[in-house]
């Protein structure tokens, strides 16, 4: 698959999840890198210390920015990061490092792959996609833009 070129670096050739964004090699180590970070965040007084890991289990829609795969949280601070496949076939998830919460419940869309494959032709920084947005659409955007 062919890449876009940046000044002088590459596009990655695919849509950014916890495990690029953090270097965690499977679902328990991206645990932990929330765990961690979130305990990092409270120490140097950036969250409160009562920030606790917590479970959300609205379903919430995935969307893709500058490149990553995301989710909304509902505490507004940022959104949150998505795991695909989570360990052991559980359905995705995602985990805020703005308020500590796991959303259990992310709804991918059914044809992701595709999405991706359509959004990879782009430079990263044009990487967006948003639930409701078509694959006809993508197609169109990227014939429009030459990629």
């Amino acid at each position: 698959m062919a890449t876009q070129p940046m000044g002088r670096a590459l596009a990655p050739p695919r849509i950014y999840t916890y495990r690029d964004m953090f270097a965690a090699r499977d679902s328990a180590a991206f645990a932990r890198v929330h765990r961690v970070s979130l305990a990092k965040r409270v120490m140097r007084g950036v969250l409160p210390p009562t920030t606790a890991i917590y479970t959300i289990t609205a379903p919430v829609l995935a969307f893709v920015n500058l490149n990553r795969w995301l989710a909304p949280c509902p505490c507004g601070l940022e959104p949150a990061v998505v795991d695909r496949a989570p360990a052991g076939g559980s359905p995705p998830l995602a985990r805020c490092f703005g308020c500590g919460a796991v959303l259990t419940a992310v709804v991918m869309p059914d044809d992701a792959d595709a999405i991706e494959a359509e959004l990879v032709r782009r430079p990263w920084q044009h990487r967006n996609w948003q639930p409701g947005e078509t694959l006809a659409r993508l197609r169109a955007d990227n014939i429009a833009h030459g990629v």
